[in-house]
């Protein structure tokens, strides 16, 4: 599962992070309050393959062994994010804030 759609709608609706957490809907946070992506919930397996979906091998292992990391990220023609990616109640979930480049 690829977060990169996530991520492109996030800039369409002008909003400031993504909240990707397992048993949960996408959300975003548009002028400080969030709004849901969809109705549905990401599942376990769909919230690991997106995070990792952002991560590369040295990357992952560092994950895998301090459990928490921070990284950042830039997506051709769409823009740039700082992303941590955590461990919450067992399950892997991320926050991606959208750096404005202006």
């Amino acid at each position: 599962m690829d977060l990169t759609p996530y991520l492109v709608r996030l800039i369409e609706l002008q909003g400031s992070d993504l909240y990707i957490s397992s048993g949960a809907p996408p959300m975003v946070k548009v002028e400080g309050k969030a709004e849901s992506l969809s109705e549905d919930p990401i599942n376990i397996e769909a919230a690991h393959k997106m995070a990792y979906s952002i991560l590369n091998d040295a990357q992952i292992r560092e994950f895998e062994e301090n459990l928490e990391l921070n990284i950042a990220l830039h997506l051709p023609d769409a823009g740039r994010f700082r992303v941590n990616v955590f461990k919450q109640r067992g399950e892997i979930a991320l926050v991606a804030r959208y750096i404005k480049s202006r």
